[in-house]
C-alpha cells in the first residue's frame, strides 16, 4: 500500500550505499548530508524527481530513497525524520 502523501513541499532522502550516511538529494549537487542544501520539490515535481532518484538508485550510489514531508516554512514534520536528520535531542519530546 503507497504511504498518501500530505504536504505540499518535500525532499528526498536516501542512506548513501558506502558510508550510509543520511543524504538529501540536490539538484546542483547529488546526494549531500546537508539538509539545508537539499532541494525542495512541490507536489506537482515528484514525477519529474522521481525519475532522476530511480536512476541513482540503479547506479548503486543511494539506498532506499523516500520523501521527507515538510511544512509550509520547509521544517521537517516528523518527528522520526528530525531525529534522523539532527539526532536525539531530549527537546523534540516535550510535546509528545
Amino acid at each position: 500500500m503507497a504511504k498518501k502523501l500530505k504536504a505540499n513541499i518535500f525532499v528526498y532522502s536516501a542512506n548513501d550505499l558506502i558510508s550510509g550516511d543520511v543524504v538529501f538529494y540536490s539538484e546542483q549537487n547529488g546526494w549531500v548530508r546537508d539538509f539545508i542544501s537539499a532541494k525542495r520539490i512541490m507536489k506537482e515535481e515528484l514525477e519529474k524527481f522521481q525519475e532522476k532518484v530511480s536512476a541513482e538508485l540503479k547506479q548503486n550510489n543511494i539506498i532506499n530513497p523516500y520523501l521527507v514531508e515538510l511544512d509550509d516554512d520547509g521544517k521537517i514534520t516528523k518527528l522520526r525524520e528530525r531525529i534522523r536528520f539532527k539526532g536525539i535531542n531530549i527537546k523534540d519530546f516535550k510535546n509528545v
